[in-house]
């Protein structure tokens, strides 16, 4: 039996997960915060590497209005 966190997806799987473009995705690659693995042509990443990655992001932080104060898609690139 595989684990979920054995299966491995396609980029784009991976960006739909995450709620990313395709931009941001090869951005986090490159920047080696994502890890991809190569089998043959193809390119895939591990649902633990995605779940690892989403446990590395700072928490939101949300001011006394209601909105958000946190990080911003600008401390990516």
């Amino acid at each position: 039996m595989i684990n979920r966190s054995d299966r491995f997806v396609s980029i784009k799987e991976a960006r739909a997960m995450l709620g990313i473009g395709e931009t941001t995705i090869y951005k986090l690659l490159n920047q080696r915060r994502i890890i991809a693995r190569k089998l043959g042509g193809r390119t895939f990443i591990s649902e633990a590497e995605i779940a690892r990655f989403q446990a590395s992001l700072p928490a939101a932080q949300f001011n006394g209005n209601g909105r958000e104060s946190g990080a911003t898609s600008e401390e990516i690139r």
